[in-house]
């Protein structure tokens, strides 16, 4: 079967570092790098936009958004490590129908975690699920895709005790990886599964404690595919198992294992195979990277395909 786009509409608003900062005032010796926040991108029935929310910066600075009505903010920012909370009653709506909220499913977790660097401007996104279909090509960003969302709770480290990952221990971090399309095969033979092998994925790890691994683990991950497997049970349950992502595993820098999940309750077409609607999951998992050891724990969340 060839790529297929899932009936549903991504929305990545991005607070982008693109460019060379033309129009920017140049960072100081107090401003040494630059956070912009785009608030609007373009979807298949026009220009969409965030209104109403506000940002939480906190780190070498506290900066606290409320205003905004702009497309485009820009925030001078001391060189280090932040956090950003989204907040406030927000809604997406398009330019085109001031006033008119639109069915939005914010993705990413709530707070993400950002670094700043001297004379660069930096890039963090939220990602919003909308309603509606169709895809188009934008320099924000609009997908049709699916998405994998949940929690990461770690619970036990094996490797040099003063490694960073030690400190994730007792500890739990959000996640989302979001992908726009996506290969689906139904394999018979033996138990009825689907699997699903999805175009270039985008990561990301939510909250303080996710900044370890927004840092050390997402870039081995951003823009490679997964492939993932749901197969029937006779007792009418389901598994996912078989979570492999592209260029990561034995001798690679990073290794992630996902063990087969716990069976769930899931749903059947006519033939008897797992339909492509959501379901949650939850599994045991393990990070290995090299400098680090290995970071064990629990893999729970919910995936929605379309």
């Amino acid at each position: 079967m060839g790529l297929s786009r899932w009936g549903t509409c991504l929305l990545a608003l991005m607070f982008v570092a693109c460019g060379d900062g033309v129009g920017l005032e140049p960072p100081s010796e107090a401003t040494q790098g630059t956070l912009r926040l785009p608030l609007t991108a373009q979807s298949p029935e026009g220009a969409v936009k965030l209104v109403g929310a506000t940002f939480n910066i906190t780190g070498a600075q506290t900066v606290f958004i409320s205003d905004t009505s702009a497309d485009t903010l820009t925030v001078p920012l001391i060189e280090g490590d932040y956090t950003i909370e989204l907040g406030g009653s927000w809604h997406l709506e398009r330019l085109s129908a001031p006033g008119t909220p639109l069915s939005a499913q914010r993705l990413s977790p709530s707070v993400l975690a950002f670094s700043v660097i001297q004379g660069k401007l930096t890039e963090v996104r939220y990602l919003f699920k909308l309603a509606g279909s169709g895809g188009v090509d934008v320099g924000i960003q609009v997908d049709n895709g699916g998405s994998i969302s949940g929690t990461l709770t770690f619970t036990q480290h094996e490797g040099p005790p003063d490694s960073e990952f030690a400190s994730l221990v007792g500890k739990s971090v959000p996640f989302v990886i979001s992908f726009e399309t996506s290969r689906v095969v139904r394999e018979g033979g033996g138990p009825k599964a689907l699997s699903v092998e999805t175009g270039p994925i985008f990561v990301q790890f939510g909250g303080p404690d996710g900044a370890l691994l927004e840092k050390h683990v997402s870039p081995f991950f951003k823009g490679r595919s997964f492939l993932f497997r749901v197969t029937s049970l006779p007792n009418g349950y389901q598994v996912l198992s078989t979570f492999l992502i592209e260029g990561v595993g034995s001798g690679a820098p990073l290794d992630f294992v996902s063990h087969e999940s716990q069976p769930f309750r899931g749903t059947v077409d006519p033939g008897g195979y797992p339909e492509t609607t959501p379901f949650e999951f939850q599994s045991t998992m393990v990070f290995s990277l090299h400098a680090f050891g290995d970071l064990s724990g629990t893999f729970t969340g919910t995936v929605a395909p379309k």
